[in-house]
């Protein structure tokens, strides 16, 4: 092999060295790597939020307050009269309708009484007034007004004698049960009537089993 044939080929060689090596070497003004993908901002877990201590906490709600509602109340039962020291015994039957809360009940009342003296004169009482409770748990104790019209039989002629009446009363109940919306109990009033044209007045007292709803 000639001495320009040796040549030839060294320089043939390292020219493909150089080439070789250039290819391999990043060129630091070109060549920056794969472009970084975008990952877009998300808040801390809650567990990482942090809580001022200095900031005071929010005041609580306030406790609702019961309502009221509407009530109707049906009693019966046993009842008395005296009036000039002649008893009158017989049946009561009383109606109110009204409205009652937490802590209090008024009601409209109309209470009947039919019955007879010792005498078996039929006598018959309908009055007409307002009655407010207080409720102390299961126990009630009330007060009210009533206006009525007595009637009794005479015994000379068999007619009948109509006098006006108004007075105070004192109301007492238990309640014995509550089944949905309906509660039983168990009452007794007395009270004091006012006889116009009579100089004596008349006491009354009613007991009785009632119902509210």
């Amino acid at each position: 092999m000639s001495r320009c044939t040796i040549l030839h080929l060294v320089a043939v060689l390292s020219a493909l060295y150089c080439s070789s090596s250039s290819a391999q070497e990043p060129d630091p003004e070109g060549d920056e790597g794969p472009p970084t993908r975008w990952t877009p901002w998300q808040p801390p877990p809650p567990s990482m939020v942090q809580v001022d201590d200095d900031e005071p906490a929010p005041a609580p709600a306030p406790a609702p307050r019961g309502g009221g509602r509407s009530v109707t109340r049906v009693t019966v039962g046993g009842a008395a009269r005296s009036l000039y020291d002649v008893g009158f015994w017989g049946a009561h039957l009383g109606v109110a309708w009204g409205g009652e809360g937490p802590r209090g009940a008024w009601y409209f009342t109309v209470d009947g009484f039919g019955g007879a003296t010792d005498q078996r004169l039929a006598t018959g009482h309908l009055q007409l007034g307002f009655l407010g409770e207080g409720i102390f748990g299961r126990f009630r104790i009330g007060a009210g007004q009533r206006n009525g019209l007595f009637m009794v039989r005479r015994a000379t002629d068999g007619s009948a004698m109509l006098v006006l009446t108004f007075g105070p009363r004192l109301t007492a109940s238990y309640d014995l049960a509550t089944v949905g919306k309906t509660t039983v109990l168990v009452g007794a009033d007395a009270g004091v009537d006012l006889v116009l044209v009579a100089a004596s007045a008349m006491l009354e007292g009613n007991v009785y089993l009632g119902f509210r709803f």
